[in-house]
């Protein structure tokens, strides 16, 4: 990020979303270690798991899921290109 941590842009963002604007803390990944993927290895191809989206990108989201065994978590990168075209119709704006 060249700006900082996600810094000022010079764009303006607007939400068309009604109601309270409070979000939940932002999550923020313990980077003085490297990650801890074994219990991710186990997980067949085939399984979906559960993720949260814990940042937005014009390019990507960042999505949190954590291991179906142990309490590992893991931060990944989806990739705009990589949405189903009807996901990145409908949600990406």
């Amino acid at each position: 990020d060249p700006f900082g941590e996600h810094g000022d842009t010079g764009k303006l963002h607007l939400t068309l979303r009604s109601g309270p604007l409070e979000r939940p803390e932002r999550f923020v990944a313990d980077t003085t270690r490297p990650a801890k993927l074994d219990a991710f290895k186990e997980i067949s191809r085939e399984e979906w798991l559960d993720g949260e989206v814990v940042m937005m990108s014009n390019w990507a989201v960042y999505v949190k899921v954590k291991a179906t065994v142990g309490q590992e978590v893991f931060v990944g990168i989806l990739e705009r290109q990589n949405f189903s075209p009807r996901f990145a119709e409908e949600v990406v704006r």
